[in-house]
């Protein structure tokens, strides 16, 4: 006799828990060589961390620089990171999200506004913010726009959908922008690693490839012009008119003696 075989139907919220290397990558540990920037200059380094968890950082922080790149509003990023908890905070002074679309970004797949032929932007897929919440144990926005301070919490739940906070609102002065506050759950990755090294490294990568942008990290300012001190880079320019893609390459020669396909 063959075995009935039972079908489910997975929420959203679920799916990205549950198969989370679908949208970010993987959960467990690896080793790669990284390009990073020790204070004093570029070096190539192996870390060990989770890709996912990378993965996670860096859409959210991507969505910050779309907001000020993209659409052309504000003039800084601020990110925090703790180490310990890897609790990262990323705001930008761009025009903010509209109170109405919080939860919905946040909280649907396949929702935003990076849908469109933007070469600029660096996010497409309207999936990485709120597979970021799904995958947090605690999530909160901040929007300040149109003199009002938005405040909305999203927090994890062991049921089928996100827990979606009251959103409080408060008058406020001049201000404006976006802040996302998350912290990854351990309950969706079991194994909590991701060097502090990594996301200064990002940093100073941004600094130096937007120089108009202000970044900070954990209070101070990055100053991305000593990015390739020490070094003579070779600039290769491409400007794609058909795919409206047009960027700057830098080629450092002998700066990596190994073979690793990363560098």
């Amino acid at each position: 006799m063959v075995a009935q075989r039972k079908n489910k139907e997975l929420t959203d919220y679920e799916h990205v828990r549950l198969k989370t290397e679908m949208y970010i990558g993987s959960r467990e540990p690896a080793v790669d060589t990284f390009a990073i920037h020790n204070g004093h200059k570029l070096i190539t380094e192996e870390v060990k961390y989770v890709p996912a968890l990378l993965t996670a950082f860096r859409e959210i922080l991507d969505n910050a620089i779309d907001e000020v790149v993209g659409n052309k509003s504000g003039t800084s990023i601020k990110v925090t990171f703790d180490p310990k908890t890897l609790t990262a905070s990323v705001e930008d002074n761009g025009a903010g999200i509209p109170e109405k679309d919080i939860q919905m970004v946040f909280t649907k797949l396949r929702s935003g506004s990076n849908f469109g032929d933007r070469g600029e932007v660096a996010g497409t897929n309207g999936v990485g913010a709120s597979v970021v919440a799904f995958c947090s144990s605690k999530f909160i926005v901040d929007v300040w726009a149109n003199g009002k301070h938005h405040h909305q919490e999203f927090s994890e739940t062991t049921g089928k959908n996100i827990k979606i906070g009251t959103c409080t609102t408060k008058k406020v002065l001049r201000k404006k922008g976006t802040k996302v506050t998350f912290t990854p759950s351990p309950k969706v990755f079991p194994k909590m690693i991701l060097p502090e090294k990594l996301i200064k490294a990002r940093m100073m990568e941004l600094a130096f490839i937007y120089p108009k942008i202000k970044f900070y990290y954990n209070g101070s300012i990055v100053n991305g012009s000593t990015f390739f001190k020490g070094y003579d880079p070779i600039a290769i320019n491409a400007d794609v008119k058909e795919e409206n893609f047009k960027t700057t390459f830098y080629v450092i020669p002998k700066f990596h003696d190994g073979d690793n396909e990363h560098m």
